[in-house]
């Protein structure tokens, strides 16, 4: 499993990959707060998706205010290329809505091999989503029925591309701060080495030009950074932000102001780092 979600009612979903015969759907289970799975959601707890495309993975899942959710992750052409976007909104028993998109999924291929998605909830029940792929980020923002949010940046999508000399880029979180203002956290790979990216976009879909440098934290100015990998992070106080940064036997954490200037009374120059030498990764998985 991927992400997991908790309920009002302390029951939980989780969603990831579902196979059959050596091929992925989405999986969704619903469990209740004891961990028996809830038979009264999907078929006996459990809902599979397939949206008729190869290696189908639920990598993140949102739930709004009458339970039901909005589940995003990403597909695969039977030939193994061109990743698309696959989102698909259930019903708070698990059925599938289908006065949503097109019966209730759809597929998005604004940018090419998009791998990781994530998800946040909008105003009246629409909703964010960024993806990446290569050496592009898409940020979206849809309506509740599925169309494209027109407010946001016209198109309702903006695609940033990152400078020739990063090669690859992999987003690992998305945020929506108190302001409304949107973080998506990733690392990107020069000549063989990860490091740290942040860019925060404003709510209609322009980059913040207050944050960083016009918007964006390259993390070469981070000590720890060298093959980093960062996968969890949270808004704070005064929108500023906590980040879990992994390097090499490294754990540390490292809190921005809300400008992304480093909080110099945090740890040492804000950060803070502990040796653990099996440690090579994090993930934020639980919502």
């Amino acid at each position: 499993m991927n992400k997991i979600i908790v309920q009002t009612d302390d029951k939980f979903i989780a969603v990831g990959e579902y196979y059959k015969n050596s091929n992925a759907d989405f999986g969704i289970i619903r469990y209740n707060s004891n961990g028996s799975i809830d038979d009264q959601y999907g078929f006996n707890g459990i809902q599979n998706i397939d949206f008729g495309l190869n290696d189908e993975m639920a990598n993140d899942i949102c739930l709004f205010p009458n339970n039901k959710t909005i589940i995003v992750g990403n597909s695969k052409l039977y030939n193994g290329t061109n990743h698309k976007l696959t989102i698909v909104k259930l019903n708070s028993d698990g059925t599938i809505d289908e006065g949503f998109g097109d019966k209730g999924k759809l597929i998005k291929s604004e940018i090419d091999s998009l791998k990781l998605s994530f998800i946040v909830p909008a105003e009246n029940e629409g909703f964010y989503i960024a993806g990446s792929g290569g050496s592009k980020l898409i940020l979206y923002k849809f309506n509740s029925n599925g169309s494209f949010d027109s407010s946001f940046n016209k198109l309702g999508y903006v695609i940033f591309q990152m400078p020739n000399k990063i090669k690859t880029y992999e987003l690992r979180k998305l945020i929506k701060q108190d302001d409304g203002k949107l973080i998506l956290f990733g690392q990107s790979n020069i000549v063989n080495n990860d490091i740290l990216n942040i860019i925060r976009y404003n709510s209609n879909g322009s980059i913040d030009s207050t944050f960083g440098k016009n918007g964006i934290i390259y993390g070469t100015n981070f000590s720890m950074t060298k093959n980093c990998y960062c996968n969890a992070a949270i808004s704070i106080e005064n929108n500023g932000l906590m980040i879990n940064v992994v390097s090499n036997g490294f754990n540390g954490i490292l809190k921005l102001k809300n400008n992304g200037q480093k909080d110099s009374s945090f740890g040492i120059d804000g950060m803070c780092t502990t040796n653990i030498n099996s440690l090579n990764d994090s993930w934020d998985m639980i919502q």
